[in-house]
């Protein structure tokens, strides 16, 4: 191994053990620390790593599309806010500079700075390592895992956090090898900043706003790779193929995901976590529910209603008129007496559809395993 391997494979190393560290311990101020040992580790790298040139000639062309792409985003983004409404969010000011935008800022420059010159070099590992450091300083610099003391909060660290910086990295990994730091600086920016600089932004189910974050990358990788790829593809035409039938079923996957489990359109997700419709639905079942828009309930169904501030699945047993107003009796099936009170029409949620057995026991046992840290 040459002199030039052993300083690129160190200082690879010791950069991803930082952050992983920083993601791992630290509570609260791990956005500060990583602001800090960011530039630092930039410029060690800088000076110590051997550079290499960029693949491309197209850096200029991949800093117009990804800007374009960046503000058709926000475009469209704010836009859906006519369909979802509006929430406040941090204003602009001293508080939002200090805490995040100062913060970011650096993280993001210093790793995007690290990766132009770690992806360029001629080395999987350090590529990999490199990836890995910057998916920790990505999820370090918008979440924050000392905040994660419920199920809830962990599956929008998860979805909001995670997963998008899971992604979003193939497209830097990518950029950086090719174009340089440039385009993944100003595109990152563009589209992660704004949260800190106005006053309001769409109030979007979690579910799309996540899978919003998710298809970004995915969408600008192809673009730029239809643009400016020049690659011969005969050889791999059958492969290319049976790829692109993968990529396009997981799409369809993951929208379908995003648009039950955000219960904002036609048909929602419900886990059943309780056995009181047991041998008819069972402890671990998801349940597809049709949303409830009006329309006669008749005794016999089963319905998924608001109760005590939570969603109930269980079966229509009696219905009344009262003074102009439907009244549902409801009761579990495994359950010995019908449920206490009645349920109108403004506490239904939908009408039960189908179910698909035991997919949603891995929700469960992440709810059990927080209820114990509790």
């Amino acid at each position: 191994m040459t002199r030039d391997r052993k300083i690129l494979y160190s200082v690879s190393a010791i950069t991803l053990i930082a952050f992983l560290l920083v993601l791992t311990l630290a509570e609260g101020g791990g956005r500060y620390i990583a602001a800090i040992l960011a530039p630092a580790f930039a410029v060690l790298i800088c000076f110590t790593v051997r550079k290499r040139g960029i693949q491309s000639v197209y850096r200029r062309q991949v800093l117009l599309v990804m800007s374009l792409v960046g503000v058709v985003y926000l475009m469209l983004y704010y836009l859906s806010g006519i369909s979802f409404g509006f929430a406040r969010s941090l204003a602009f000011g001293l508080e939002s500079v200090v805490k995040y935008i100062l913060p970011i800022s650096s993280i993001i420059i210093s790793t995007e700075i690290i990766r132009a010159v770690l992806a360029a070099q001629d080395s999987r590992a350090a590529s990999v390592m490199c990836y890995a450091f910057a998916t920790a300083a990505h999820i370090i610099a918008f979440g924050d895992l000392s905040s994660l003391y419920t199920f809830n909060l962990f599956m929008d660290f998860v979805g909001l956090t995670v997963f998008p910086a899971i992604v979003g990295n193939f497209l830097y990994m990518y950029v950086a090898k090719r174009y340089g730091a440039l385009p993944n600086i100003v595109f990152s920016l563009m589209t992660t900043l704004y949260l800190y600089v106005f006053r309001y932004v769409p109030a979007l189910p979690d579910a799309i706003n996540s899978f919003s974050r998710l298809i970004l990358p995915i969408l600008v990788l192809w673009l730029v790779d239809l643009l400016y790829e020049k690659r011969e593809r005969r050889a791999l035409a059958k492969r290319g193929v049976l790829t692109g039938v993968f990529a396009v079923a997981s799409l369809c996957l993951v929208i379908s995901l995003a648009m039950l489990i955000s219960c904002r359109f036609r048909f929602g997700l419900l886990v059943i976590a309780t056995p009181s419709m047991s041998d008819e639905i069972n402890v671990g079942d998801a349940v597809i529910y049709e949303r409830y828009d009006g329309g006669e309930i008749e005794v016999g169904e089963i319905i998924i209603f608001e109760s005590g501030g939570r969603r109930v699945v269980h079966r229509v047993v009696d219905v009344k008129r009262i003074d102009y107003q439907n009244r549902y009796y409801t009761k579990g099936d495994a359950n010995d007496y019908v449920d206490a009170g009645y349920i109108t029409d403004a506490d239904i949620v939908g009408r039960c559809s189908f179910k698909v057995s035991y997919v949603g026991y891995p929700t469960i046992w992440l709810r059990e395993t927080f209820g114990r840290l509790k």
